[in-house]
């Protein structure tokens, strides 16, 4: 039976139930569930290219259909353009559609961001459709490269047999390898899905890698990755085969589907059954069924009646009962005719470049077509632009297809809007659906200067007739064409050209070119050509020019108007040429290459970008090991590499120093041959020679050698003329008579007791020198000069007597006796200190502090925090580091090294400060001066003794985890096997991350080295440089105001000579005169146009921190066919790391 129910008019869309009874006496029940709507709409979108460069223009059309897929009366669209942040770029609002379509257009701007953009169309506020597009860096291929399985790749095959195809532009095999296998090619194999992950592969004799895979039980899917030299060559999935089992019934299909005609179909089953039922469904719809009666038989021939609703695809479904179960199969019947067919037909399938094309459009009368053509390169970065047939079926299926609950594997009557109840004695046979089956049914001397990607962007009306004739001009580029195409009808909707036509366009004699996307300015490049030709060992001329002296050429000493290079052609073979040149300007540079051979020649012209050059920069990571007993320890840090370094830059090293010594044996004849060792007259020289002594009888516990270095004769002849400047109390004073001084006597008391190791003859004297230092303290703690003032700094401290009072205090806390006698007198100053410092003083008084709070307790947040604040002011490149003060910096940085000794989180910085402590030259022929010696020669000594007290006996493996890739790279140093130092370079650009396992016992430094370029528009800038563009009254006129001045710091005030480069945009040029408003204090010295009155520079004299400003006039001389940025930028003439840049565009209007 077959009923019709009637939907009310004004029924509102949504959920309802269809209940459905049995009468007279029939026990029959079923709920079945519908889904009313008034109208459903879908769209399509469509550019003109998949990748764009920023400054290029999209073209888009949106294709908006309802679901018999035709246009929709009076309909309004919103068109929306999404930037890879998620911000709006574009809007159009209440877009009106012809027939269904809208097209649209927009200018990417040329300081656009690379990244994903995304185009929404919507309507009443429900999304229709959205495409992607991708914005970046691209040159389209010279060749293309195909890969794909030979055969289907099972699990039980173990292995993969690939097939890989090289061709040209043309589509024609690339004849310059001749196809010999590569054979012994290392290559690394990645795999996700076995349980082996990477390994590392030779390829045979035959160019092969046979693989043994053991998939994971869990994995349906492995991934096979195969890299050479770190590029990846290779990427395929391989699926685990279905198996699936023999049907009870199958469908098979005995004619062509064709539109108004019928469709024949067979039915076989194993078994022999009584009857066949079927049903036709089409767009959401049962639009054909029938029952077939048959008397124990396996097979029936069913015709089904051709209907219009059966375009573009159809499914049959057919039943039956076979012994005790229901048994089914189905078939997609695909049309490959339209209901509103289009067609497309060229008359050439090769054409001249730069030539026409005659075009022949086919379709219905009264049909919108829109045609497009682009380069089949483009297809590399992915098709997904255009529409295809395929867009087509997802249509037809996003409208039609039936939404499966969690039970729909198990009911295959669902998944096709129907419902079946049987007997209880009946079953339904599991088979796999057909409709899921692989076989699913189907039918089988001019300038070359215009290279366009894309063209032919047209729509056409088909008011009176079904055909029309176009003639179209070719662009300049050597390639193949795809040319697409649709037409939408108000009656008969939606078609499209199925099949793309292709064409090419070449020439006999040609060039292509393989110029890069951009170049950077200053660096060497090769711009490289193929000359093709028919003709064989012609030798041809190739010839570069050099248009308004923007390039210069590498390998010829003046800088001609052009470079002329001769190469030899094969008739099959591609002969390459490359000139090598450096970019001078800024901006599109033009490049201009002639080949001539007899009467025959070719040239192009094309723009390359050129973009700012990039500043070198480096750093330095260092780990210092150091244990006095055998230990394991893992340490891990990270490179702080710019994340904004140009790609491939990147170089490291790293360095590996069990000897910490090195530094100071290299330096040590240095030291004490300045210092000498004569017989001692003054309080200074003493102090001097001891100070020396110490440190070499120290550096000599490594080093005996050095031993030879210090002697001690005259030391006690020197002792006793010091005690000439001692007074009866234990006081010092500086010349022998006259006052006592506080600083002089512990000066002196600090000197004795280092002294004391090597003579005897110090005995209780410094403990009465303690005792007079002790009765001048202060009630507050402080101690306050009394005697002549010697150091300055020191003495007639202005803040409260800090720095004297640390000083005094330093030389209670050296020595651990007197410590002990004088705890109260310490403790008071330590408070006074506490309560009277200065942390943001001058760097002299932080440092001595620091040093006293240290010495009194390491572990205190006083001491601590005042060593951190003392660390920031450092000074810190990767060979030293030493902190700056006006009269002491030698005496501050040992202070800093001294306070550094007790806190292991800075042994790298010590090992820093030594390296510049060791270079300084020591003098003594002033108490400000050996002050300087003293103290420096006492830090070092401290560190030489911690580092003497070291045995090395360990092992180090260094393994570098890469950023990307994250593989694994080990070194393993031995402390004996290498007591010099070692470097290593062989280091991956891409690593950041470093682990380092330390066993054993010893000290050494780890120190990794590294540089790397960064592009001068991620550069810190040091002008402030601001750009203001005037509003003209002609779209053809450019008015841009320009302020720059200098950020002075600590070492430079002013810049003597700063020159402001001005690049224009594409298209823009400047008079004689561009420079107007000038203002400013420093004053303009000269101003320069050059590279074709598109660039001009700006010359200044002593710019300061005030603003210079002027402004550039300039004039559109032609409409740029692409934009590129353009910049201004500032920069030191002498010092051009000095600088500031800014890049700027003019607004789309304006063009």
């Amino acid at each position: 039976m077959k009923w019709s129910v009637l939907v009310p008019e004004k029924l509102a869309d949504g959920e309802y139930m269809i209940s459905i009874d049995g009468h007279r006496g029939f026990a029959f029940h079923e709920d079945v569930p519908v889904v009313i709507e008034s109208e459903r709409f879908s769209g399509l979108i469509q550019l003109d290219k998949p990748v764009y460069v920023p400054g290029d223009t999209v073209n888009f059309r949106v294709i908006v259909v309802d679901s018999d897929l035709k246009p929709p009366k009076r309909k309004y669209i919103t068109v929306t353009i999404i930037t890879p942040s998620d911000a709006l770029l574009r809007q159009w609002d209440a877009a009106p559609l012809n027939i269904g379509v809208f097209e649209g257009s927009f200018q990417i701007s040329a300081l656009s961001i690379f990244g994903t953009y995304k185009i929404v169309v919507e309507s009443n506020g429900d999304r229709l459709v959205s495409k992607t597009f991708e914005v970046k860096e691209y040159v389209l291929p010279g060749f293309d490269v195909d890969v794909f399985p030979t055969r289907v790749p099972l699990e039980k095959h173990q292995a993969v047999d690939l097939t890989v195809v090289a061709k040209n532009v043309f589509g024609k095999p690339i004849e310059f390898h001749d196809g010999s296998p590569a054979t012994n090619v290392k290559c690394i194999v990645q795999v996700e899905g076995t349980e082996e992950n990477e390994f590392e592969r030779v390829s045979d004799n035959n160019g092969e890698i046979l693989l043994q895979l053991t998939p994971s039980e869990s994995e349906d899917v492995i991934t096979l990755t195969v890299l050479v030299d770190g590029q990846e060559i290779l990427e395929e999935e391989i699926s685990k085969a279905e198996f699936k089992t023999k049907s009870f019934l199958k469908i098979s299909l005995k004619s062509r589907a064709q539109v108004n005609m019928p469709i024949r179909l067979n039915i076989n089953c194993d078994k022999s059954v009584t009857f066949f039922m079927y049903y036709v469904m089409a767009k959401g719809n049962i639009i054909d069924q029938g029952y077939v009666s048959v008397t124990r038989r396996t097979s029936a021939n069913i015709y089904v009646q051709y209907s219009a609703s059966m375009v573009p695809k159809a499914t049959v479904f057919v039943v039956t009962v076979a012994g005790d179960r229901m048994v089914y199969d189905t078939m997609d019947i695909l049309f490959e005719e339209q209901v509103n067919n289009i067609h497309v037909d060229i008359q050439q399938k090769q054409v001249q470049p730069g030539g026409h094309v005659n075009l022949n459009v086919r379709g219905r009368q009264g049909s919108y077509v829109a045609l497009a053509a682009y380069d089949k390169r483009l297809r590399e970065y992915g098709s997904i632009h255009d529409l295809t047939w395929k867009d087509v079926e997802m249509l037809y299926e996003h409208f039609y297809s039936i939404e499966e609950d969690e039970y729909a594997e198990f009911d295959i009557f669902e998944g096709f809007g129907l419902f079946a109840r049987l007997p209880t004695n009946i079953k339904i046979n599991s088979v796999v659906r057909r409709a899921d089956r692989y076989d699913s049914f189907a039918n089988p001397i001019q300038y070359r200067n215009d290279f366009a990607e894309s063209f032919l962007w047209k729509n056409l009306s088909l008011q009176h007739s079904d055909q029309i004739t176009l003639v179209e001009r070719i662009p300049d580029t050597m390639t193949t064409w795809y040319l697409t195409g649709f037409a939408v009808h108000p009656e008969y909707g939606f078609g499209i050209v199925k099949q793309p036509v292709e064409f090419t366009t070449k020439k006999s004699f040609y060039i292509v070119d393989h110029l890069p996307y951009s170049i950077k300015r200053g660096e060497v490049v090769e711009l490289s050509f193929t000359i093709f030709s028919n003709h064989k060992d012609s030798a041809v001329q190739v010839r570069l020019f050099n248009i308004h002296q923007q390039l210069e050429f590498i390998e010829q000493p003046f800088n001609d108007s052009a470079k002329i290079k001769y190469v030899v052609t094969q008739q099959k073979f591609g002969a390459p040429v490359t000139f090598k040149v450096k970019a001078k300007k800024l901006g599109p540079i033009v490049v201009r290459v002639e080949a001539s051979y007899l009467l025959e020649n070719d040239t192009i012209v094309k723009v390359i970008r050129v973009i700012p050059e990039s500043l070198m920069k480096r750093g330095s990571e260092s780990l210092m090991f150091h244990s006095q007993s055998y230990v394991n320890q893992i340490f891990e840090f990270d490179l702080h590499i710019d994340h904004h370094a140009d790609v491939g830059s990147t170089k490291i090293q790293f360095i590996i120093k069990p000897n910490l010594l090195e530094a100071i044996e290299d330096n040590l004849q240095n030291i004490t041959s300045t210092m000498g060792f004569e017989v001692s007259n003054t309080l200074i020289d003493f102090a001097s020679n001891v100070a020396v002594l110490d440190f070499v009888t120290v550096a000599a516990k490594k080093y005996p050698e050095y031993q030879k270095l210090g002697r001690q004769s005259g030391l006690t002849s020197g002792y006793r003329n010091l005690l000439r400047y001692r007074k009866f109390d234990g006081s010092f004073n500086a010349y022998g008579s006259g006052d006592s001084s506080i600083f002089v006597t512990a000066f002196v008391v600090d000197v004795l007791l280092v002294a004391s190791r090597y003579l005897g003859e110090v005995e209780e004297r410094p403990i009465q020198s303690f005792d007079w230092l002790a009765s001048k303290q202060h009630s507050s703690g402080r101690f306050e000069e009394i005697g002549p003032i010697v150091v300055q700094e020191l003495q007639a401290d202005p803040i409260n007597c800090i720095a004297l009072t640390s000083y005094v205090l330093i030389a209670f806390l050296n020595f651990e006796p007197i410590r002990n006698n004088y705890s109260e007198v310490i403790q008071k100053g330590i408070d006074y200190i506490l309560n009277h410092r200065n942390d943001n003083g001058d760097t002299f008084h932080l440092a001595i502090v620091t040093y006293a709070l240290t010495l009194h307790d390491p572990k205190s947040d006083a001491a601590v925090n005042s060593l951190l604040k003392l660390m920031e002011k450092g000074h810190m490149s990767e060979e030293h580091m030493y902190w700056p003060s006006e009269s002491h910096t030698i005496a501050t940085t040992a202070y800093a090294l001294l306070s550094m000794r007790y806190n292991e989180n800075f042994f790298v910085n010590q090992i820093l400060t030594m390296r510049w402590l060791v270079k300084q030259r020591y003098t003594y022929d002033s108490f400000p001066r050996a002050l300087d010696t003293y103290v420096g020669l006492k830090a070092l000594t401290g560190l030489a003794e911690m580092i003497a007290s070291y045995h090395n006996d360990y092992d180090i493996v260094f393994t570098i985890l890469h950023n990307k890739s994250f593989r694994i790279r080990s070194f393993l140093i031995n402390s004996y096997k290498n007591s010099y130092t070692g470097k290593f370079e062989d280091i991956p650009s891409d690593t950041r991350r470093v682990k380092i396992n330390f066993a054993g016992k010893g000290v050494g430094l780890f120190t990794i080295n590294y540089m790397y370029s960064v592009d001068l528009r991620n550069h810190i800038p040091q002008f402030m440089l601001t750009l203001e563009k005037f509003k003209t009254k002609s779209n053809y006129e450019l008015k841009l105001k320009i302020c720059a001045n200098f950020i002075p710091s600590l070492l430079q005030e002013r810049i003597n000579v700063s020159l402001i480069e001005v690049t224009l945009p594409s298209g823009y040029v400047v008079d004689n005169h561009p420079i107007s408003n000038a203002t400013g204090v420093s004053s303009i010295e000269k101003i320069d146009i050059q590279y074709g009155a598109t660039t001009v520079f700006v010359y200044y004299a002593n710019m300061g921190p005030d603003p210079n400003c002027f402004t550039v006039t300039a004039f559109r001389e032609l409409k740029a066919s692409y934009r590129c940025p353009a910049y201004v930028i500032v920069k030191d003439f002498f010092h051009p790391e000095i600088n500031a840049i800014k890049v700027y565009d003019v607004d789309q209007d304006d063009d």
